[in-house]
């Protein structure tokens, strides 16, 4: 995976140039650039510990064959020169790397079964009590269900990306956090055929789902789907995906993050309801500072209203009125005395 950095929009903008959605190119933004790019499936605190275990031994795995490889050269200088030393094990003695090779595959094949259960389990659920909030649900096939699922917070193998990078800049960087944020760009030719059963999927291949909801249209949104779904390393490695990962420091979200909301995607843009609605008030509400500066004619009507009502307000003013008119109607009463 290729790794850069933006400081600026400016370098932001210029990476976008460089991979360009009209290429193929689809984005995801993420808060925090030390997270893995993994799934729901993948997270929670036991298929972590399974995705830790399986990377642990995924490592001894490749350790053991960098060694199995080195071995075997040597033994080839050394039959090359007809003699052998004591130290070097004989063939027969050697460890079956095929052996080790079928152990650490039947491990992998475990975790992609206990995942995918649990998958299959929340999906059985959602389309038993679902259709009566998904219109034409009888029509949907289980992908869209799938699709259905993930955006509404169902476990599943689907990754959220979206065909506009301006939307995934925004998931990355609206979280204000002391950490350096990511956007990933990734082109992976493969689409999926949604008449595939979904038990039978192996590989990565983008999802472009037809919107079933308004937010999925206007965040453009595009699921990527992983088979097995539990390393990254896994699929990215494939010779026809390439995945490119854009850091953004800490320091320079927030000036890169207003430029972005001044395009106008914020949360009302990309979740058109009254909880995107609620969410982008409640974020300009403890974010004034990013937004300020930009409505200084709101900002002097507060000021101007604001001196009238304490002009109004003013109590030595109101007693002065108070006094004139007392010793007026004191005044008129003498006169008819």
């Amino acid at each position: 995976m290729e790794i850069c950095q933006a400081r600026s929009f400016e370098e932001l903008s210029a990476f976008f140039d460089d991979f360009d959605r009209y290429q193929g190119w689809i984005y995801r933004g993420q808060a925090n650039a030390d997270w893995p790019l993994v799934p729901k499936i993948a997270r929670g605190q036991l298929a972590s510990e399974l995705r830790s275990a399986f990377k642990a031994s995924r490592a001894k795995v490749d350790s053991f064959l960098e060694i199995n490889e080195k071995i075997d050269a040597q033994r080839v200088r050394f039959r090359a020169l007809d003699t052998t030393p004591a130290d070097v094990p004989p063939i027969e003695d050697s460890r079956d790397v095929a052996e080790i090779v079928r152990q650490f595959r039947e491990f992998e094949d475990k975790i992609r079964r206990f995942l995918l259960k649990i998958e299959r389990d929340a999906l059985d659920t959602l389309k038993r009590y679902g259709p009566q909030y998904v219109e034409d649900a009888a029509s949907l096939s289980e992908w869209e269900w799938l699709a259905i699922g993930q955006h509404h917070g169902l476990t599943t193998r689907l990754l959220d990306w979206s065909h506009n990078p301006l939307a995934a800049c925004f998931f990355a960087l609206s979280e204000f956090q002391d950490q350096d944020a990511a956007i990933y760009s990734l082109r992976c030719p493969r689409v999926l055929d949604i008449d595939e059963p979904i038990t039978e999927f192996q590989g990565v291949a983008r999802f472009p789902s037809r919107p079933l909801a308004d937010r999925l249209l206007r965040q453009e949104a595009v699921f990527l789907i992983t088979d097995p779904p539990f390393e990254e390393r896994q699929w990215s490695s494939n010779e026809d995906v390439r995945l490119i990962k854009l850091v953004v420091p800490a320091e320079s979200r927030e000036v890169i993050l207003r430029k972005i909301v001044s395009f106008g995607i914020d949360r009302a843009y990309l979740f058109p309801d009254l909880d995107g609605l609620a969410a982008h008030a409640n974020w300009l509400a403890e974010n004034p500072r990013l937004v300020s500066d930009a409505i200084p004619a709101f900002h002097g009507k507060v000021k101007d209203a604001r001196d009238g009502l304490e002009h109004l307000l003013d109590i030595e003013g109101l007693e002065q009125i108070h006094a004139d008119l007392t010793a007026l109607v004191d005044r008129a009463s003498a006169l008819q005395d």
